[in-house]
C-alpha cells in the first residue's frame, strides 16, 4: 500500500504532488474476492510481462493504494479481464510520471517479482486496436 503522510495531497489520478510528501510502498495484502469487487478502476497504471503473463499495476482513482492484478486473460467491452475473472477499467494511458513508475516497480519487487519487463506501450497499443488476448503458460 502506498501511504501519503500529507493528508492534503490529491488522489493519484488527479496528479501526485510529491515535493513535500513522504511516500513509501508497503503492507502487501490480498484483494477482496471477485464477488465483493467484480469491477475495479485503475489509473496511473503500467503493464508488466512476468513469467509468460502480463499483469497490471496501478492506483485506485480515489486513494493512494496500488493494486497488482492477476494475469491478464483478455479485453472484453473495454474492460481488461484477469485470470481471477475480475474486470479492470483502465483510466487513461499508461503513466509516464517517473515517480509513479518507481513506486509501481517497487511494489513489484516488494511482492517478490524480480524478473519483470515493462510492456505498457505494447499493451496499450493492443488494447486500443482491440482483440487483445494473452496466452497464459
Amino acid at each position: 500500500m502506498l501511504e501519503l503522510n500529507d493528508s492534503e495531497s490529491p488522489a493519484p489520478c488527479d496528479g501526485l504532488e510529491l515535493e513535500d510528501t513522504d511516500l513509501h510502498v508497503g503492507a502487501l495484502r490480498a484483494a477482496p474476492s471477485v464477488e465483493e469487487q467484480p469491477i475495479v478502476e485503475l489509473c496511473q497504471w503500467r503493464a508488466y510481462a512476468l513469467e509468460g503473463n502480463v499483469i497490471l499495476n496501478g492506483f485506485f482513482p480515489d486513494s493512494p493504494t496500488i493494486r497488482t492484478t492477476t494475469a491478464v486473460a483478455t479485453v472484453v467491452d473495454g474492460y481488461v479481464v484477469t485470470s481471477s475473472g475480475r474486470r479492470y477499467l483502465l483510466i487513461g494511458e499508461p503513466s509516464q510520471d517517473l515517480l509513479v513508475l518507481a513506486l509501481l516497480e517497487e511494489k513489484m519487487r516488494l511482492a517478490g517479482h524480480a524478473n519483470f519487463v515493462d510492456v505498457s506501450a505494447a499493451f496499450q497499443m493492443a488494447r486500443v486496436l482491440g482483440g487483445l488476448t494473452w496466452k497464459q503458460q
